[in-house]
């Protein structure tokens, strides 16, 4: 049930169908795709969440200054 959550799994799953079967599941695809979105937008939003956490606590470094 892990592997369902990677979008590896699901591109080389397609690759393999298009390989032995020769044919083109779209829907596969577009979960990988869909997948590395979410897990974007969430790396994005804990970027931001830590920033600014460091922001608060005065922990970053300064540069150039």
């Amino acid at each position: 049930i892990i592997a369902k959550l990677l979008p590896l799994v699901h591109i080389f799953e397609e690759m393999r169908n298009i390989l032995i079967y020769d044919i083109i599941n779209y829907l596969q695809i577009l979960k990988a795709i869909l997948i590395s979105f979410i897990y974007f937008i969430f790396g994005v939003m804990v970027f931001y969440w830590s920033y600014s956490g460091a922001k608060d606590r005065g922990t970053l470094i300064n540069m150039g200054e």
